[in-house]
């Protein structure tokens, strides 16, 4: 086995002269106060962006809360249209540092189960974009109003929408393409 050349390899060490040796010291105190007075800038702030508006020990978590109870107890009585905010005693503590919004467990269910007029259907439809339109979540079942065309994500569900939704017209996809704005149509990438 041959063997290799030996080298040698130096490290040239210069040494600085008495009056460099002072500043590394001063180096590591200006870090150190740096850092110190970094620390106590962010203890000062935390005081002011506890929220959205600066202000210290303001409380906002209390207000959005308040408005949304009122909105759900007007909606949980079928009231519609404009109400008064002052006229709403909830009896509830807003001052607190948590506060939830009080809705009963059933309210999303309830609202997404209840029956949407026609009208009020179609006009959603066609002030929504198409790209609002086609993310909705909608599991269509055909594509034309001859049922021609299946889509139905199953074989399954396809024969379920046979047997109970032939008069709904929420599965159609040809629905939602006839009440879309013809330019927003053509001008649709995909």
């Amino acid at each position: 086995m041959p063997s290799s050349p030996k080298t040698n390899a130096y490290v040239v060490v210069k040494v600085y002269g008495r009056l460099f040796c002072h500043w590394v010291p001063l180096g590591f105190a200006y870090v150190a106060f740096s850092l110190g007075c970094n620390v106590g800038y962010m203890a000062l702030l935390t005081e002011y962006t506890t929220n959205d508006y600066w202000w210290r020990q303001f409380n906002t978590s209390g207000g959005q809360t308040f408005v949304a109870d009122i909105f759900n107890a007007k909606i949980n009585l079928g009231q519609s249209g404009p109400f008064d905010l002052y006229q709403s005693p909830i009896l509830k503590n807003y001052g607190d540092t948590t506060t939830f919004i009080d809705m009963p467990p059933t309210a999303a269910r309830r609202h997404l189960m209840s029956t949407v007029p026609l009208e009020k259907a179609v006009m959603t439809i066609r002030q929504n974009s198409l790209y609002e339109n086609v993310y909705s979540i909608v599991a269509h079942c055909w594509v034309d109003f001859d049922r021609r065309f299946e889509m139905a994500h199953t074989s399954a569900r396809q024969l379920r929408c046979a047997a109970r939704q032939l008069t709904n017209a929420g599965v159609y996809m040809e629905t939602m393409l006839r009440n879309v704005d013809s330019d927003d149509l053509t001008l649709s990438a995909g």
